[in-house]
């Protein structure tokens, strides 16, 4: 009895063992399947993070290509603002300098125009001098003129009455010839006589040949 008793255990014991071992193996293959499930969403995971990492390393590459394209735009571009600005600060300059020497031309050509107006202002003093002194020696030589014709009517006079007195031919005053300097030695007698009156005429040619000196100046600044 004990044995069968014992016999009936282990059997039990052995269902019992095996339906473990079966359900251990049924939960196995449950096992296998999940981790092949899984196995496979670890590979889908792994192409998709593979697929990531290229688009990732495309997106990156591309990036990096646009930031060289960027790169050298503003390198070119701090370049071309460079040279601007130095061209800028040239034309500023040279605007500056150009300024600088039209103001210095104007104010040559102001003081240009001051000195000139100086000069001609001179040249107009020295005129009216000019003309001041011709009127001076015009009425010095009209009343010298004036007074010379009294002494040749004087002498006229007196000549004649010395015609008279000695029936001698004097030459008449009016039809005397242009040359002034010789218009009283034409008109002067030979006679010993005559000294008075050689005398007086001598003295009155004297007076017209100097007031003819005199005037020889103001001819030529008439005529010119």
């Amino acid at each position: 009895i004990d044995q069968t008793k014992k016999e009936e255990n282990w059997r039990e014991l052995y269902d019992r063992a095996k339906k473990e071992g079966e359900a251990l193996k049924q939960q196995l293959s449950i096992t296998k399947v999940m981790s092949g499930e899984e196995s496979s969403a670890i590979h889908l995971l792994k192409q998709k993070l593979q697929t990531v990492l290229h688009e990732k390393s495309k997106i990156e590459d591309k990036r990096n290509e646009e930031l060289e394209v960027l790169f050298v735009c503003l390198f070119y571009k701090f370049i071309f603002f460079f040279f601007l600005k130095v061209g800028m600060e040239m034309c500023e300059f040279g605007i500056a300098t150009k300024m600088k020497l039209l103001e210095a031309t104007i104010e040559r050509l102001n003081k240009d125009g001051q000195e000139k107006q100086e000069q001609m202002r001179e040249v107009e003093k020295e005129r009216d001098s000019v003309k001041m002194e011709l009127c001076q020696v015009k009425a010095k030589a009209e009343h010298e003129i004036k007074s010379l014709q009294t002494e040749v009517d004087q002498l006229k006079l007196q000549l004649s009455q010395y015609d008279s007195q000695s029936n001698h031919f004097v030459p008449d005053f009016s039809q005397v010839t242009s040359d002034q300097s010789n218009i009283f030695c034409s008109a002067v007698p030979s006679q010993s006589e005559m000294s008075h009156g050689d005398s007086a005429n001598e003295t009155v040619t004297k007076k017209y040949l100097a007031i003819y000196e005199q005037l020889k100046p103001v001819d030529m600044f008439i005529q010119d």
